[in-house]
């Protein structure tokens, strides 16, 4: 059977490829499993090539299904430049834009998308909530058009990002209700000496991480760290399970837990910069467009 290749399909290729895992992918895609395998196993009889190697874990790309998710990206990415410019005459903008944003940041990214989606109703924007990556290597890499970061792991120099400071917020400490430290109001750095901390994974975070421990080195203790965070549940589960505590941003929806609670932190920088980051070189039309209407709602504020 002949089968019809299309960029919906090459696209949902790249989101298997991603993820890993078909069943995983097939939810984010709000596709049926059985249907995104169909699609596969046509590219693959198509190509007369193996693209992935299955098995009880999920899937990883062939040497063939490497070289051809290289040569989709290229795709993609040419694809979305024409959409982008063939409609310039018409001003309408039209593309999809990767957008990646740390916990903290999400109330400050909900603003912005909704704001720029009523205005730009022919743009599709695919989140990523952090997880393991690493976001600024993903804008070097191309994975990412932008990122919302905390500001301070932007300030060393990396070739061609760029960031513009949207926000901060307050850095607080996260306790577990069964610490004693939940009733009190206020807490100095230089008390936490003997507790338990779950600490920014350097993997995604290198530079909180390091700042955390350089502070509580300035108070003459190395934090006792009972694990490492790289997305929110981490930090609530470990500071739950070791009765620890977390340096963190403030943010309302955490503080409505029954079992953690924000305690107000002396002895440590309480700002808590979110930037927006992007790659200079990147072509895509939408992000220029992004960029200029964040612009104006920090001009307007609205």
């Amino acid at each position: 059977m002949k089968y019809d290749l299309n960029i919906g399909t090459i696209k949902n290729f790249m989101t298997v490829a991603e993820m890993g895992n078909i069943t995983n992918a097939a939810e984010r895609l709000y596709i049926t499993q059985p249907t995104l395998s169909r699609q596969i196993f046509g590219l693959e009889e198509m190509l007369n090539v193996t693209l992935l190697d299955r098995n009880k874990n999920g899937v990883i790309l062939t040497d063939a299904g490497k070289s051809f998710y290289e040569q989709c990206r290229n795709l993609v990415k040419a694809y979305d430049d024409f959409l982008g410019h063939a409609f310039e005459f018409q001003n309408i903008v039209v593309g999809t834009l990767k957008v990646a944003h740390q916990k903290s940041s999400e109330e400050k990214v909900i603003d912005f998308h909704s704001g720029f989606l009523q205005t730009y109703p022919n743009v599709t924007i695919k989140n990523f909530r952090q997880d393991s990556r690493n976001f600024v290597n993903g804008l070097i890499s191309g994975e990412l058009d932008v990122a919302y970061l905390y500001g301070r792991e932007l300030r060393h120099s990396y070739k061609n990002i760029k960031s513009l400071q949207v926000g901060t917020l307050r850095n607080m400490l996260l306790v577990s209700r069964d610490n004693p430290l939940s009733k009190r109001e206020r807490v100095h750095l230089s008390e936490l000496k003997d507790e338990r901390f779950i600490l920014p994974s350097k993997s995604n975070s290198p530079y909180k991480a390091a700042e955390i421990i350089k502070a509580c080195e300035s108070y003459g203790f190395i934090p006792q760290c009972m694990g490492n965070a790289d997305a929110m549940m981490d930090y609530l589960l470990g500071v739950v399970r070791f009765k620890g505590v977390t340096i963190l941003p403030y943010m309302h929806n955490v503080e409505e837990s029954d079992q953690v609670k924000y305690v107000e932190l002396d002895g440590y920088e309480q700002q808590y910069p979110i930037h927006v980051a992007w790659n200079e070189t990147n072509t895509n039309p939408v992000l220029s467009t992004y960029l200029a209407f964040i612009e104006r709602q920090l001009v307007t504020g609205k």
